[in-house]
């Protein structure tokens, strides 16, 4: 989560900063780009840890047809 997180923060500054030194921005207008691209950051990898979680849980119930919690047996 925390490797998600510092990939979320660098890429959200690194754009932000970008569009901002190409198209004459004000720095609030910068900041604003770096935080609403850092929330979508953040909620994509939500959506994909869930979604990795949720696999995971499916495969392993299949494998023991259906018994128990997934796990190995």
């Amino acid at each position: 989560m925390r490797i998600i997180i510092t990939a979320a923060v660098i890429s959200a500054v690194f754009i932000g900063f970008t569009v901002w030194a190409l198209s004459r921005i004000t720095f609030l207008e910068g900041a604003a780009i770096v935080a609403l691209s850092l929330l979508i950051s953040l909620a994509l990898g939500q959506l994909r840890e869930k979604d990795v979680k949720l696999t995971a849980d499916d495969t392993g119930q299949r494998h023991h047809g259906g018994r128990g919690g997934g796990g190995l047996v």
